[in-house]
């Protein structure tokens, strides 16, 4: 297991997952298909999968590890969040977006049952769920989402992360058409990246030119 980390690190993800096949044929030959031991080698081999963008493969790895873990752990471990949120990346990449949301969701219940609200982790998931519902045109989900985001990490992240949010915000009010909310997060995103030392000149950027296409509606109104 440690070389297969060691070379997925390295960015050499076949030979990576060989090493971690290697594994879990040792592992299965040794204690059989219902190991609890499994269940990290199948997940850590699952990322691998996510990173070759095999995502049926990863899928399969998932619910594998899932299945362990529900059976010798419970169904409230904090570790079962991970694999949930896994399986919401690998849907997320299928274009299965209803499915993502609900394994992204199931995640977040998890991670907020055992962590708490103030946490990262938490807040970034709430941020993807948030963009998830932006893309299928759910705007309110989308809002209550994001902005859950934005009141975790403005108690919690760096600014920049906190000006992001902003920016997530504005986007969805000027997809949604609600162009006055939408220059006001623009404005304050605008100016947490203009005032930081660590500034994204890029993401700055892009926002200056959401507050010219908002400015643009607007007028035209």
């Amino acid at each position: 297991q440690r070389i297969a980390i060691v070379k997925r690190n390295l960015g050499d993800l076949d030979l990576a997952l060989m090493n971690y096949d290697k594994a879990l044929n040792i592992l299965v030959s040794l204690y059989g298909e219902e190991y609890s031991g499994l269940s990290h080698i199948l997940y850590n081999s699952s990322l691998i999968y996510l990173d070759k963008k095999d995502f049926d493969t990863a899928i399969i790895r998932l619910e594998r590890a899932l299945s362990l873990d529900l059976k010798y752990l419970g169904e409230n471990n904090s570790i079962l969040a991970y694999s949930y949120s896994g399986l919401g990346s690998a849907y997320k990449g299928k274009g299965d977006i209803p499915q993502a949301i609900i394994k992204y969701e199931k995640g977040l219940e998890l991670l907020i049952k055992n962590k708490g609200k103030q946490n990262s982790e938490v807040a970034n998931l709430y941020s993807t769920i948030g963009e998830l519902h932006l893309s299928n045109g759910n705007y309110e989900k989308a809002l209550q989402n994001t902005k859950e985001a934005l009141s975790i990490h403005t108690n919690i992240s760096d600014e920049l992360t906190i000006a992001n949010e902003h920016h997530n915000i504005a986007k969805i009010y000027f997809e949604k058409g609600d162009y006055q909310n939408a220059l006001s997060s623009a404005k304050s995103s605008f100016f947490i990246y203009s005032s930081s030392a660590s500034s994204v000149s890029s993401a700055n950027l892009e926002v200056s030119n959401l507050i010219d296409s908002i400015t643009e509606k607007l007028d035209a109104d």
